[in-house]
């Protein structure tokens, strides 16, 4: 997706710049691009005072991403051909623009009923070591309410 980028050039092909906050950009080709407002407003200023080193192009206020990075614009074309491909695929897929509503049918531990299970079997140990024989039997389960 493209965005608009505010667009300062440099009169040296490559050229640093630090900001009061400390953070230090650099000119690359004569401009720089951003979108933070403490950074442009910064520069702004540097430029209206007659920065000898940097300045705003009145014919090019600002400039698009894809500009600055073509590779931008083929991510988002093949993008946009995936998302058709998928929606082709199966038209039922919403791709999260439906509201969510709460769920139904989860099972947690708050939405599950209780339940019981007895036996009327016991188990007896085998006094030869052979551990322990349950006979047949049966196994009531109730659902409680």
């Amino acid at each position: 997706m493209s965005t608009e980028l505010t667009l300062f050039k440099s009169r040296a092909p490559v050229m640093g710049y630090c900001f009061r906050s400390g953070k230090v950009v650099h000119f690359v080709n004569h401009m720089y691009t951003t979108t933070d407002p403490d950074e442009i407003k910064e520069l702004t200023d540097e430029c209206r005072k007659g920065h000898p080193n940097y300045y705003i192009d009145d014919n090019q206020v600002t400039i698009s991403s894809i500009q600055v990075n073509p590779m931008e614009a083929l991510r988002e074309a093949i993008r946009k051909e995936e998302i058709a491909k998928l929606r082709a695929y199966n038209p039922n897929n919403d791709f999260g623009e439906t509201a969510q509503g709460k769920l139904e049918g989860i099972a947690n531990s708050a939405s599950i009923r209780g339940m019981t299970a007895s036996s009327d079997v016991q188990a007896t140990l085998n006094p030869a070591g052979g551990g322990a024989t349950i006979p047949a039997g049966t196994i009531n389960v109730a659902k409680s309410k």
